[in-house]
């Protein structure tokens, strides 16, 4: 399984937003379809922030916001075809296209 990782920093729309609202689709069968993702917070030293207490890091500088240095995380194998212009349109939520 390959990961894709999107940086913060690389997408600026994603800043500042919180991880919880965010969903990820692709369009399978002319339909926006979701597929699973994760968003991993980074601290300023680059070093994993686990919100479930798996480290000892349990505080990001902006939890539960996503900033420049946090990753969202998709698999290649979920990443389907582009939905097109009209299908999006029927999305009532903000759209970032990548």
């Amino acid at each position: 399984m390959l990961p894709v990782r999107l940086i913060g920093k690389d997408v600026p729309e994603f800043l500042g937003a919180d991880p919880v609202g965010l969903s990820v689709l692709t369009c399978q069968d002319g339909r926006p379809t979701p597929i699973p993702f994760q968003v991993d917070e980074f601290d300023k030293q680059g070093r994993l922030v686990s919100a479930a207490g798996i480290t000892k890091r349990k505080q990001d500088e902006t939890p539960r916001k996503i900033d420049e240095n946090d990753e969202l995380v998709v698999m290649m194998r979920d990443i389907g075809d582009a939905c097109d212009a009209e299908v999006l349109s029927r999305v009532p939520d903000k759209i970032i296209e990548l």
